[in-house]
């Protein structure tokens, strides 16, 4: 695997001079934070309070390291790589003792950063993952998300029903992972209600190891993809 010195490099100072300072005077607790750009766009920058946390993460990728962050508020922002220009921002409060991951969502022209809390826990069952599926595609019908394992005799493990873009945000229930065994799965999209199926992906869960699995990119530019983020 080839290392992104620079990147590495970058992530390490602004975990040592973001630990030192919070916005809100909060230094009993820190939050862990990764990146990943799930925006069909160019590389991306990721910053955090003016630093630059991550440099080039491009479509569909996560950051090769995570960093530690004071808990409290922080402004985040993105540019296009080689670019100063932000194209998205926000403040965000990051609840202390907790594990974030920060997605770059929706299409290139209108990106939005959301910080979701992750799970950095292996499944408490031996041989067993954590997985759960978001809708961040921004034109997509509601979908039913159909996840099987492949190498069990068995219909579905689960379906998730009339999944909308970016839903999670109104019902916190869709933040949850489920705890699957360990082992080969096809995830499998539905417009809702139907056997229209929109796009499919095998994925190979490995044990102690947690997954978010998105829904991105567009239906009408025929972009619809699934991506896969790794929390530990």
């Amino acid at each position: 695997m080839k290392i992104n010195y620079t990147q590495v490099a970058v992530a390490i100072l602004f975990s040592m001079s973001i630990i030192s300072c919070s916005k809100n005077g909060n230094d009993a607790g820190k939050v862990t934070v990764q990146f990943v750009n799930a925006s069909p766009s160019s590389s991306v920058n990721f910053y955090a309070d003016g630093n630059m946390v991550y440099e080039n993460i491009g479509y569909p990728s996560q950051s090769s390291s995570t960093s530690l962050m004071s808990a409290g508020q922080h402004s985040l922002s993105v540019t296009a790589w080689r670019s100063t220009t932000t194209i998205s921002f926000g403040s965000f409060t990051l609840d202390r003792d907790n594990f974030y991951t920060v997605f770059l969502i929706d299409s290139f022209t209108k990106p939005k950063i959301v910080p979701i809390k992750s799970d950095p826990n292996a499944a408490t069952l031996d041989n067993y993952g954590k997985l759960r599926v978001l809708n961040f595609s921004p034109d997509s019908p509601p979908v039913d998300i159909k996840v099987t394992n492949l190498g069990l005799i068995t219909v579905s493990d689960f379906i998730l029903r009339n999944r909308t873009f970016n839903d999670q945000g109104s019902d916190t229930e869709k933040l949850s992972f489920k705890d699957m065994i360990a082992g080969p799965y096809s995830i499998s999209v539905y417009a809702a209600g139907t056997n229209t199926l929109l796009y499919s992906r095998n994925v190979t869960l490995i044990k102690a190891k947690n997954y978010t699995i998105y829904l991105s990119g567009s239906i009408s530019a025929n972009t619809l993809m699934l991506g896969a983020v790794t929390h530990n």
